[in-house]
């Protein structure tokens, strides 16, 4: 009897270090606190951004599984959506109408057949259904962030959408990067020639706390992945990333003087400066109240940057002066 419990004991343990082996081949998707920001390509990238964050850890159907919260999109302010996902070695599934759907596989070869499971929204009956997608894997290459070693799939979609008016975006290529996913949308889902034309998304940065990337398109702004830039929100919301620093600036659009104003003391002693279209500083001033007023009366027309330093930090935001 001392026997068989001593053999049941060593397969469990045994079990469980397998399982724990399994799962350290591959990186944790979606950690508590893991953050994704998009931005609108058809629009100014400045004007349109998407975050999406991991809210908590969640138990469904009995599997441990990560709650993602879409805080924002694009130029709405409002908890709009959520998603739950889970992970099971290299796959990676979500979970929608009661049941867990693929939507990564880490543990494919080159040519291996995997079949995925898309959102396809019915126009005419206003309602969302599923599609499973059958895909190739047909390349995987090495790409290296922050010093670690990842994989980037590329799929062909070789199912065929029977509706015309539906088709996989991206020319029937679906990407995706292991522990980041897709570097287009937040979830690949079957879209009309309007939507894609409206709602297609690319990657700005992927942040958890040991861990960044940065597209190399958004490297170019030289930004706060957060940026948000809109100049027909109410006037005490006018960038994400001053919003988030505790600093505002309003009325954008502006035409005769602008408010920069602090929420914090804290923040107060930072260097206030205005750049012109042309990359010219045409105010600096140091801040020393919680709210100051700058006149750009004497400023031409145009998008104009204001820049708030404070010791080895830079929070910046454009505003439109008028005639």
């Amino acid at each position: 009897m001392k026997t068989n419990r001593l053999y049941i004991g060593i397969a469990v343990i045994l079990l469980f270090t397998v399982w724990q082996v399994k799962g350290q081949e591959y990186y944790e998707f979606a950690p508590v606190g893991a953050e994704w920001y998009y931005t609108n390509t058809l629009a100014d990238p400045l004007e349109s951004c998407s975050k999406y964050s991991v809210e908590k850890d969640t138990l469904i159907e009995g599997s441990l599984c990560k709650m993602v919260i879409c805080s924002f999109s694009y130029n709405d302010y409002d908890k709009i959506d959520t998603v739950i996902f889970k992970q099971d070695g290299g796959k990676i599934y979500y979970y929608f109408n009661e049941q867990f759907n693929l939507i990564y596989a880490y543990d494919v070869a080159v040519l291996e057949e995997v079949v995925f499971t898309f959102k396809k929204y019915n126009l005419d009956k206003n309602t969302v259904s599923l599609v499973p997608v059958k895909c190739t894997v047909r390349d995987i290459q090495p790409i290296e962030i922050n010093g670690r070693q990842y994989k980037q799939f590329f799929t062909t979609i070789d199912t065929i959408v029977e509706d015309a008016w539906f088709y996989v975006s991206h020319n029937h290529i679906y990407k995706y990067i292991e522990q980041i996913g897709h570097p287009y949308v937040f979830m690949e889902e079957l879209k009309t020639g309007v939507d894609m034309a409206v709602y297609t998304r690319v990657l700005r940065c992927y942040i958890e706390d040991d861990f960044h990337y940065i597209n190399p398109w958004w490297q170019q702004y030289d930004l706060p992945c957060d940026t948000l830039v809109h100049y027909k929100v109410p006037d005490n919301i006018i960038s994400m990333e001053m919003k988030m620093a505790s600093v505002a600036v309003y009325p954008n659009p502006a035409n005769d003087k602008i408010h920069v104003e602090l929420n914090e003391e804290n923040f107060l002693n930072g260097t206030v400066r205005i750049i012109d279209p042309v990359g010219q500083i045409v105010y600096s001033s140091v801040l020393t109240s919680i709210k100051k007023t700058v006149s750009i009366a004497h400023l031409s027309a145009g998008i104009y940057v204001l820049q708030y330093s404070l010791k080895n930090q830079t929070f910046q935001s454009k505003f439109l002066k008028t005639n």
